[in-house]
C-alpha cells in the first residue's frame, strides 16, 4: 500500500493477548510462549469502520510497507485518511478478464509513525486487511510512515522508527510462529517469514495466472535485508 522517540513497553497487564487477541500457536492452541511474552508497544488505534466483516487469517508471514507519505512523523490518522481514501478490487478468484467491483478499504493491521510509536488498526492482530493482494490471506501487514531510499524520509535512515518496527516484528513472530526467513511462492498466494510488498507484487497472480501486481518497490532490499538481520535471520 502507499498511501518519537521509542516509547518503552507498556505495563505487562497491557500485553499483546490480553489487549487484542487470544494468544495463539500456529496450530490453534494457547502459546504460553506468546501468552508470557513482554508487554505490548502496540497502541490502540482501531479502526471500526474498516469492513472485513469478522474474517480472520492465519498469518505465516509478515510484509513491510512504506506508507509513502510523510504526516510529520507522529500523525497516524494520516495513514488512516490514506486508507480510507484508497479502495481495492483484488479477489483471489478473480480472472484478470472479469470484472472486479470495489470489495473494500485498502487497510492494514499496523501502522508504525516516524517517530516510532506503533498502533494496532485492526481489531484483532491476524484480522483480514486488504494491503497486499495475494498476502492478503496470509501475511500481517505493517505499514511504516516515509519513503524509499533517496528521499528526504527514507526509512532506512530512521534508527527510532526501525528499532520500533524490529520489536513489532519480533512480537509477531512470536506469537504465530514465523520464522525468520523471507520466502514467497511463485504465484503470490502462499509465503512464510518476513517479507516485503515488491516481493509480493512481483508474482501475484490472477486465477487465470496473469500478473495482477502493480510494479510496488517498498520496502527496498536493503531495508528487508537489515529487519532480517535484526530479528535472527
Amino acid at each position: 500500500m502507499r498511501l518519537r522517540s521509542w516509547v518503552a513497553a507498556l505495563a505487562a497487564t497491557a500485553c499483546l493477548a490480553a489487549c487484542s487477541l487470544p494468544a495463539t500457536s500456529p496450530t490453534g492452541g494457547a502459546s504460553k510462549t506468546a501468552t508470557n511474552s513482554a508487554a505490548s508497544t502496540l497502541k490502540q488505534h482501531v479502526q471500526p469502520d474498516w469492513d472485513a466483516d469478522g474474517k480472520t487469517i492465519k498469518p505465516t508471514a509478515i510484509v513491510l510497507h512504506w506508507w509513502g507519505g510523510w504526516g510529520g512523523g507522529h500523525n497516524i490518522d494520516r495513514l488512516v485518511r490514506d486508507a480510507n481514501a484508497n479502495s481495492s478490487n483484488y479477489d483471489p478468484k478473480k480472472k484478470s478478464t472479469d470484472d472486479r467491483p470495489i470489495v473494500g478499504h485498502v487497510t492494514v493491521q499496523i501502522g508504525i509513525t516516524g517517530d516510532g510509536k506503533a498502533y494496532q488498526l485492526t481489531p484483532k492482530l491476524n484480522t483480514f486487511a486488504r494491503h497486499a493482494k495475494c498476502a492478503n490471506q496470509w501475511a500481517v501487514g505493517i505499514e511504516i510512515e516515509g519513503n524509499g531510499p533517496g528521499s528526504e524520509h527514507y526509512i532506512g535512515d530512521n534508527k527510532t522508527q526501525f528499532n520500533s518496527v524490529v520489536t513489532v516484528v519480533r512480537q509477531l513472530m512470536r506469537i504465530y510462529g514465523i520464522k525468520p526467513v523471507s520466502v514467497v511462492a511463485d504465484d503470490g498466494r502462499s509465503g512464510r517469514g518476513i517479507v516485503s510488498h515488491k516481493m509480493v507484487d512481483a508474482t501475484c497472480r490472477w486465477a487465470d495466472g496473469k500478473h495482477a501486481g502493480e510494479g510496488k518497490d517498498d520496502v527496498d532490499d536493503a531495508y528487508l535485508k537489515s529487519v532480517l538481520k535484526s530479528v535472527g535471520g
